[in-house]
């Protein structure tokens, strides 16, 4: 018994292990790699496996003529894609990978095959992902033809895309739809489609890069050029899936969708969100697109809107509300009293609105009184009294029998007794 309980737990943990295993390696796939359909997804983040969780690992052989190496990715990653470099012309075996189990990768009516390419010389025959063979004609050929792209379905079709480039990364997208139509995207936009007849799905292998046997239509040419993130699957992408693939990211709508600059405003204050970007615009919290209204207090506008190929994306406008500031300030004063360059000549409650710091008003209550001297009136030689103290500096109102300190605007001071009659 203890013997078949410790054989049961190996057997337990063996299929925990490899349930763990199944989960980190499909894991590995970014997330704005669609994974409905997904039937392989080839990174060369220094190896050729597939990282779909389908175990269509590359195996890699460097032929007789050429060598493989891993070098920078399109993004500038190191050791991220792969680079196939070989003599030029026919029979010659360049060096390739071959995907195991690759005769179980059937293309179905409708599929589609991702990469990313650079060529190194516009003036070569290479092949750059082959199905089939000359004895078994293959459902599936990419080649790069003196500087002509061409992906072509043996059975009937081919999407061509001229003066490709050297040296310049291009993501390449073949879709063939449910209805036979063949379609080429480069950097995520359509550029030529093309009718195909019924696919039949044969068991010759996959091979990026060149074909150790020969191949139809002349696939022996060995590819020269660097290659990464080829995907398969067994259904045709939407437009916004391949733009997630050239921008590699999730949604990748949101880059064109914008809800516009943070903004600061008064409390009080009107303000209007308008998106741009796109189309159709839904705000939350009850905001209409263009439409101006007053926030009470600070938050987040989330802006959802659809660009032009009717991706969905996001983007979030931060409102700021400012307060503005209120202060009282009560004072006395002889004959008059100025505050922010306003002069007061009568007592009594004031009130002013000013800038503050944070460009808001700033309302300030001046309860105010006033004492007045009557010593203006003595003429314009006369010397302007600015305050009346006692001794210990206090200012006092003007008084009968108190010694006073008359203190004048040119920094004179008398002492003064006024006796009551």
């Amino acid at each position: 018994t203890f013997v078949k309980l410790i054989s049961t737990m190996k057997k337990h943990l063996l299929i925990l292990a490899t349930a763990l295993l199944s989960i980190s390696t499909f894991s590995q796939i970014p997330t704005y790699v669609p994974a409905n359909g997904l039937v392989g997804w080839w990174p060369f983040n220094g190896n050729a496996n597939d990282e779909s969780g389908n175990n269509h690992d590359g195996v890699v052989n460097s032929g007789s003529n050429g060598t493989l190496f891993y070098v920078n990715d399109q993004f500038g990653n190191s050791a991220s894609a792969i680079e196939f470099t070989s003599n030029p012309g026919w029979n010659q075996l360049g060096p390739h990978i071959e995907l195991n189990n690759s005769q179980n990768i059937l293309l179905n009516s409708a599929f589609t095959i991702n990469y990313f390419v650079s060529i190194n010389s516009s003036n070569q025959i290479g092949e750059i992902i082959n199905k089939g063979s000359d004895n078994t004609p293959g459902v599936f050929v990419s080649r790069i033809v003196n500087g002509t792209l061409s992906n072509s379905i043996t059975s009937g079709g081919s999407v061509n895309q001229s003066n490709f480039p050297n040296n310049t990364w291009k993501m390449v997208t073949v879709i063939n739809s449910s209805t036979n139509q063949l379609s080429l995207f480069i950097n995520g936009s359509l550029t030529q489609t093309s009718i195909t007849s019924d696919i039949t799905n044969l068991g010759s292998n996959f091979f990026f890069g060149s074909m150790p046997s020969g191949g139809s239509n002349g696939s022996y040419y060995p590819f020269q050029g660097k290659l990464d993130d080829v995907g398969f699957w067994n259904r045709a992408l939407t437009a916004c899936e391949i733009q997630d693939l050239y921008h590699a990211q999730l949604n990748s709508a949101s880059m064109n969708i914008s809800a516009g600059a943070d903004q600061s405003i008064c409390a009080g204050d009107n303000v209007t969100l308008s998106g741009a970007g796109g189309s159709n615009y839904q705000w939350n919290n009850n905001v209409v697109d263009g439409q101006a209204f007053t926030p009470n207090q600070s938050a987040n506008y989330v802006l959802n809107g659809a660009d032009s190929l009717g991706c969905q994306g996001t983007d979030t406008v931060v409102v700021t509300v400012l307060e503005n500031a209120t202060s009282t300030l009560t004072q006395t004063a002889l004959d008059s009293y100025t505050l922010n360059g306003q002069t007061y000549t009568q007592s009594g409650t004031y009130t002013q609105t000013v800038p503050a710091a944070n460009g808001c008003d700033s309302t300030i209550t001046l309860n105010l009184t006033l004492n007045f001297t009557g010593l203006d009136e003595l003429g314009t030689g006369a010397k302007k009294l600015v305050k009346i103290t006692d001794l210990n500096g206090k200012i006092i109102p003007r008084r009968k029998n108190t010694l006073m300190l008359f203190i004048y605007e040119d920094g004179t001071v008398e002492r003064v007794v006024e006796m009551e009659e």
